[in-house]
């Protein structure tokens, strides 16, 4: 037990019993007897529990002067709060008041073999058609007991929350509903913060995907079924696929989908995975239904018990056209702005080609048993490289060419702006011929200003790439950094750093309260501003 002097004794009493006649704010009484570690919990229980920032408020100050070191609130802030059993098990179903003063339904489901001391993993699972009319009660029951079965095997609790029209899964109000879904989660049940999945069937496949791309930071994983990737100009920010690479993907499709097509999203998985997104993709010979769930619920449950979430990963990229989506895990970008001083990246999109790629050829037959180039499709890629009339193409890449059939399957396995390299025999020579295949428009576009940042870290030393970014946070926890020592950080190969950073405790707390995750808290912060490039 921890012992204090008199004086910060009588100080916590007094702020107890100051707490405990804010009635208004709804908060529980303490002893005013009782000024000793038991208030101090006391005051962390309110802290996870408060409905609002106001409440909070109260909470921090009361903390910040009871003069507990800030290591010891840190520890307690991760220990969190001790749990007590629920009354009841199985599905219960909570409301919300939303953003536009509506209260809307979601349905939580607790297994019975929940156990409040053991942090339970969560899975929330988004429902199709939020871009129209509400689901059917009948759809929207059904849909919700999906993965019941898995919860009850594996423990999981599930959230089953409800969206349409302008409170869909992409828009800011939907946003802050599914998180305000999560922070109802937390204060209520013991939850693992690090296995918090975010999943959906359909349209909400496709707010998984947005969601990874806008916001992974309080989630583990995203599962997408019959979902699409195509979600350029949905939500109010638009979409960078680089920042699918913070957070594993699980997707499946139908092969004979009538509604999401294979083609329309298989362009885009391929093109992801060649920028190294970890995404797993499986598709099954079904249509736009859940027939395909008996094979996929053991691929499924096995990519849950693998993944976890490290929230202090060393490697952060992130790209943004709005602070206010400026954040991933610990780094936050406060500004966008060109001062002249920005690094190179690698643009990161997909190609959409209007029409399939095509080596674009036709071939006369010229004896004893050879095939020449007889003509060429105008911009095709053959034309782009230099084929000429007359030409037998012999190779294309490694690829033996003997048919027409081979070369369109050469070109087939290329994505959209690979290399390609064709040889040829011109007369009597080899010719090697070089060049590219086309583009096609980008999938996202990005007509305003974006930021782009991209951090490593190596023990205390901080190697920041910003282009367009004029300010940004670094938030710093003791079990990332040694915050004993000084800390070194390098924007774009130059020091902008190194000093030593002292725990903040307002911050901390207020932070602790945004975020409400007892495995990601934070002690203190770098705030850099990006020097201007000389000249500017």
């Amino acid at each position: 037990m921890m012992v204090f002097a008199r004086t910060d004794r009588q100080r916590i009493a007094q702020i107890a019993c100051c707490i405990a006649v804010l009635g208004s704010l709804a908060i529980l009484p303490v002893s005013c007897s009782q000024a000793d570690e038991t208030s101090l919990e006391s005051l962390i229980r309110r802290f996870f529990e408060a409905s609002d920032s106001a409440q909070r408020e109260v909470v921090i100050a009361g903390l910040i002067e009871s003069g507990v070191p800030i290591e010891r609130i840190a520890e307690l802030l991760r220990s969190g709060i001790k749990f007590e059993p629920v009354e009841g098990t199985g599905w219960t179903i909570q409301t919300r008041t939303c953003m536009d003063g509506l209260d809307r339904p979601f349905h939580v489901y607790v297994p019975e073999s929940y156990d409040p001391s053991v942090s339970s993993p969560v899975l929330f699972e988004l429902h199709g058609g939020s871009l129209q009319e509400p689901v059917t009660q009948e759809e929207y029951l059904a849909g919700r007991s999906i993965w019941q079965p898995s919860a009850d095997k594996l423990g999981w609790i599930l959230v089953y929350p409800t969206a349409y029209s302008g409170v869909n899964w992409f828009s800011i109000s939907g946003q802050e509903n599914l998180l305000g879904q999560l922070e109802y989660l937390k204060q209520h049940y013991n939850i693992d913060e690090n296995r918090v999945f975010f999943s959906g069937y359909s349209a909400g496949g496709a707010g998984a995907i947005w969601q990874a791309a806008h916001n992974p930071t309080p989630w583990a994983g995203f599962m997408s079924y019959n979902g699409y990737f195509d979600i350029e100009g949905y939500g109010a920010y638009a979409v960078f696929p680089s920042n699918l690479l913070n957070r594993p993907i699980r997707a499946t499709n139908g092969l004979v989908d009538g509604i999401v097509t294979i083609d329309r999203v298989a362009v885009y998985v391929e093109q992801l995975l060649s920028m190294g997104v970890h995404l797993a993709w499986e598709t099954y010979p079904v249509g736009h239904n859940v027939s395909f769930f008996g094979l996929e619920r053991p691929k499924t449950e096995a990519f849950l018990m693998a993944v976890s979430r490290d929230p202090f990963r060393d490697e952060v990229i992130w790209e943004t056209e709005s602070a206010n989506a400026g954040r991933c895990d610990w780094i936050r970008i406060d500004e966008i702005a060109d001062v002249g001083n920005n690094a190179l990246f690698e643009e990161r999109n997909v190609s959409l080609l209007e029409e399939p790629l095509s080596f674009g050829v036709a071939l006369a037959y010229v004896p004893p048993g050879e095939f020449a180039v007889a003509g060429l499709q105008p911009g095709s890629v053959a034309h782009t490289l230099g084929v000429q009339v007359g030409d037998r193409v012999m190779q294309i890449d490694d690829v033996d060419v003997v048919t027409a059939e081979d070369m369109e399957a050469a070109i087939a396995a290329k994505l959209p702006g690979d290399p390609v390299q064709a040889e040829v025999v011109r007369g009597e020579q080899s010719v090697i011929l070089q060049g590219w295949l086309p583009r096609g428009k980008p999938a996202y576009t990005h007509p305003q200003l974006y930021g782009s940042i991209h951090a490593q870290a190596n023990g205390n030393e901080i190697h920041v790439q910003v282009r367009h970014v004029a300010r940004f946070t670094l938030l710093l926890s003791s079990e990332q950094f040694d915050l004993g020592s000084a800390i070194t950080v390098l924007v774009n190969g130059e020091r902008a750093f190194s000093q030593q950073v002292s725990p903040d405790l307002r911050f901390m707390l207020e932070q602790a309260g945004r975020d409400l995750d007892r495995k990601m808290i934070y002690e203190a912060r770098i705030e850099i501003i990006v020097p201007r490039a000389a000249g500017d």
